[in-house]
């Protein structure tokens, strides 16, 4: 199954989130899971950026762990802010 927009070439974590963008909505995280991702890069001594292609290219990362990593990635390409609720 392609999880790819075919407008923006973005890989859809959750299909049609990129509609859901473009529309005016916004990307709510939860407060339990916020940060986790950057603690991960800091404790790696990277960027977030840096952290997350490490993730995305290491055939041992957990699933969870690629999501996150996937989502550092296309957040950095949206004009949207990602809301922290």
């Amino acid at each position: 199954m392609d999880l790819k927009d075919k407008n923006t070439g973005l890989d859809n974590l959750v299909p049609g989130y990129i509609n859901i963008l473009k529309s005016g909505g916004t990307i709510h995280i939860k407060k339990k899971n916020r940060g986790k991702f950057t603690e991960s890069a800091k404790r790696a001594g990277k960027s977030v950026q840096e952290h997350a292609k490490d993730v995305m290219n290491n055939p041992n990362a957990t699933p969870l762990q690629k999501k996150r990593a996937n989502f550092a990635i296309q957040a950095k390409k949206m004009k949207e802010k990602v809301i922290c609720d």
